[in-house]
């Protein structure tokens, strides 16, 4: 039985998988040549392979360290993929990049993000990009910034509500188990009475017999 870690790993890897072959299908039809630059291809190709490692990968017996590793290589297949692709790849990074900022430090955090900006600075210093298109990375770059901030705050507060929750939780069964207990001694003090005692309501309905009294008089505790 896969664990809640494995299953969000698969979860995380599968969604960016099927966006890429959907991007990959689009391209086959629309523009088959762009496959013969061989970054678009090795890129996807890239993601295709790590998603098959990340199926049969036994995520159970590895740490965090291991698992961060695999949005990482995410954002650098994406990097080749979009290197000499002739158009915007760059939403692809929202994925790996709401994976570092949903399950992950602040640190790995940064260390995607800067990822993601060293692949955009170096493309457009090797390509001579003009000021629009410098001007598209550094929107795409802070909008992933951004992105993965709120990510992080809202997997943060997500985390802390559920510890909550669970305290609370705690406590509450903590009240009834002591409630119970009490319940359990009260009873016994009832039954250990030497004289029939009866409970009742301010109905004047009976509410407990001591077993005493149900001795005395034959009656059934049940009616």
């Amino acid at each position: 039985m896969t664990g809640a870690r494995t299953r969000s790993i698969w979860q995380s890897q599968l969604l960016l998988c099927a966006v890429v072959l959907v991007v990959v299908l689009v391209m086959l039809a629309l523009q088959p040549a762009q496959f013969s630059t061989g970054t678009f291809a090795i890129g996807a190709g890239g993601v295709i392979g790590l998603t098959v490692v990340t199926l049969v990968f036994p995520w159970h017996r590895v740490g965090r360290p291991i698992v961060v590793l695999v949005p990482f290589l995410d954002i650098l297949a994406i990097g080749v993929m979009q290197w000499d692709a002739g158009f915007a790849l760059d939403f692809l990074w929202a994925f790996p990049v709401v994976w570092l900022g949903s399950f992950f430090s602040i640190w790995a955090i940064m260390l995607g993000v800067g990822g993601i900006g060293a692949t955009m600075l170096l493309s457009a210093m090797l390509t001579d990009a003009d000021s629009r298109t410098m001007v598209a990375y550094i929107v795409a770059f802070l909008s992933l910034a951004f992105l993965a901030l709120a990510t992080s705050i809202s997997a943060r507060q997500t985390r802390a509500f559920k510890q909550l929750l669970r305290r609370q939780t705690a406590k509450l069964q903590d009240s009834l188990h002591g409630v119970s207990a009490q319940r359990r001694r009260v009873s016994q003090m009832f039954n250990a009475l030497d004289i029939g005692v009866a409970r009742l309501s301010a109905r004047g309905q009976v509410l407990a017999l001591n077993e005493t009294l149900v001795r005395l008089y034959g009656l059934d505790p049940e009616d």
